[in-house]
């Protein structure tokens, strides 16, 4: 576990160093799959590291419009647990990471989302990523079950 802290230790440092391009302040948030490990075992710890920039909401910067397509494995596999400490399914977590993708776009972003297992299927052609289309996308996403294999051949 301490190489753990370590590590997260050495990215938090990091974060004063990515704030200077832009002088903002950074808030910085850690969750781990789960908090312990048993002694002897061995186990996958998936880590996410959540970084928010701190000050004024009501000016946010612009940026440009952008342009993307989401591409989301739905293959069996992805019904299988994360590892055996873990009953959340590597689905569940690739569902959550892509409604958190969806909720980042505004309104004037182009969002494409395709599904594949043994198939592949547009489940939404590029399309302006408006509130609507965002709540209504992040609805199919929720969908979402693994099925059929990765066999694209």
């Amino acid at each position: 576990m301490r190489r753990s802290h370590v590590f997260v230790s050495s990215l938090l440092a990091l974060l004063p160093i990515a704030a200077q391009a832009e002088p903002a302040a950074l808030s910085a948030s850690v969750a781990l799959s789960h908090p312990q490990v048993l002694a002897g075992k061995v186990a996958d710890v998936y880590l996410m590291l959540t970084l928010e920039g701190v000050g004024d909401a009501a000016a946010p910067a612009a940026r440009p419009p952008l342009n993307l397509a989401l591409v989301v494995d739905r293959s069996g596999s992805m019904a299988e647990p994360t590892d055996s400490l873990n009953a959340r399914t590597k689905m569940s977590y690739a569902i959550a990471a892509a409604q958190r993708f969806v909720e980042g776009l505004q309104d004037q972003d182009s969002i494409a989302v395709v599904e594949y297992d043994d198939r592949v299927t547009v489940m939404l052609p590029a399309s302006p990523a408006t509130a609507a289309q965002r709540a209504g996308l992040r609805t199919r996403l929720a969908a979402l079950s693994p099925r059929g294999a990765t066999d694209l051949a």
